[in-house]
């Protein structure tokens, strides 16, 4: 039997796992967090619903802050699950202003948080400071 090591930390892709921490359940306040996995790096962006159109905004304002070849440096893969707030990968994909295609976006059961064991680890430590389903209306 053959045996196939992981390369991945060999390999120079940038993988950026996407999620969704929730706040409170009887008020609108979520956590889209972007888990950047080569540099052990996590972004977080409050959202007060979980609608692709604000990821969506929100992705759009980080190419337009880094710019678009810096946005594929460091986008090169997107690991997501298939929230209702990332289902419109192409919108994702495709940069709207050159329409040129940006990064990659693949899709992971939401149910195995193996497959996005990074970020998943990661909120770990978010909910040791915000408990599960504490408000994050005032966090900035």
């Amino acid at each position: 039997m053959r045996t196939i090591k992981n390369t991945s930390k060999k390999t120079n892709i940038s993988i950026v796992e996407i999620d969704i921490v929730e706040g409170c359940q009887n008020e609108n306040g979520y956590s889209l967090t972007l888990h950047f996995v080569k540099f052990k790096f996590k972004l977080a962006y409050y959202i007060h619903e979980q609608k692709a159109d604000l990821v969506l905004s929100i992705l759009n304002q980080i190419c337009k802050t880094i710019d678009l070849e810096n946005f594929k440096k460091l986008f090169m893969v997107i690991l997501t699950d298939n929230g209702k707030e990332f289902s419109n990968p192409l919108s994702i994909i495709i940069d709207s202003i050159t329409e040129q295609q940006r990064t990659k976006v693949f899709f992971c059961d939401s149910c195995a948080r193996r497959l996005k064991g990074s970020c998943e680890k990661k909120h770990e430590f978010i909910k040791y400071i915000i408990p599960k389903y504490s408000s994050l209306l005032n966090l900035s």
